[in-house]
């Protein structure tokens, strides 16, 4: 496995509306990220924040980045397991 630093981006697009609608979809994405730090803490992640996360619930919010977090580490054990 490749070595990674638990470093996790978030970014937001435009789409969302204005900077202060932006900047509370990626404290709610950060905040889901830090929940799972613990899965999180070898790899480097980047996040795009949608229009939805910003109107989720945030327990939805996290549920959903867990979902993300397991569909990767599958995908990664899928990947090493062909190579």
């Amino acid at each position: 496995m490749l070595p990674g630093t638990g470093h996790v981006g978030v970014t937001t697009s435009k789409s969302i509306g204005s900077r202060a609608r932006r900047n509370r979809t990626k404290r709610r994405i950060r905040e889901a990220a830090r929940l799972h730090a613990d899965r999180l803490s070898t790899k480097d992640s980047i996040v795009l924040g949608r229009n939805s996360a910003e109107k989720a619930p945030f327990e939805d919010v996290a549920r959903n980045l867990a979902e993300l977090i397991d569909e990767l580490e599958q995908r990664w054990e899928k990947q090493l397991e062909s190579s």
